[in-house]
C-alpha cells in the first residue's frame, strides 16, 4: 500500500481537487476526471442511502461533502472547470497560501470522527466475549 506523507493528505482532503491539479495530465484530462469522480460520487451516494442509519455512515457523508459541492456546482455552473489551467499553473501558491488553515481544519475534523467513533463503538456496540 503507497503511504502518504500527512501534509500530503491532509491538503487532499481538506482540497480535493489538489491531486487532480497537481497532475501532468492536460487540462481535458483533469476536467475529464472530475467529472468521473463527481459520477462515482453519485453512485457511492446512492449506495450507501440503503445501508441503515450510523454514526459511521454519516461520517461518510461528511467524508464527500466536498466533492458533493463541487459536483453540484458542475451541474449549475459548468463553467468552474475553466480555470483549471490557472489553477494547475499556480497550485504550489495555492497549496503555500492555504496549509496552515487547511490543516488545522483536517486536524479538528479528524479529533472530531474520532471521538464520535470512539463513543459510538463504547456507548451502542456489543462487547465480545473470547469465551464460547
Amino acid at each position: 500500500m503507497l503511504q502518504m506523507d500527512s501534509a500530503e493528505w491532509s491538503m487532499d482532503f481538506a482540497f480535493p481537487l489538489l491531486s487532480l491539479l497537481r497532475a501532468n495530465g492536460s487540462h481535458e484530462i483533469v476536467k475529464q476526471r472530475i467529472l468521473d469522480i463527481c459520477e462515482l460520487n453519485n453512485q457511492l451516494q446512492k449506495c450507501l442511502e440503503i445501508c441503515p442509519k450510523s454514526v459511521e455512515k454519516q461520517i461518510l457523508f461528511y467524508g464527500m461533502d466536498p466533492w458533493r459541492e463541487i459536483c453540484s456546482n458542475l451541474d449549475v455552473h459548468f463553467k468552474l472547470l475553466d480555470p483549471i489551467p490557472c489553477w494547475q499553473q499556480n497550485i504550489d501558491a495555492l497549496i503555500l497560501g492555504c496549509y496552515t488553515t487547511l490543516t488545522h481544519c483536517l486536524h479538528a475534523m479528524l479529533r472530531n470522527t474520532e471521538n464520535t467513533v470512539a463513543k459510538n463503538k463504547s456507548s451502542s456496540w456489543p462487547a465480545f466475549s473470547s469465551q464460547p
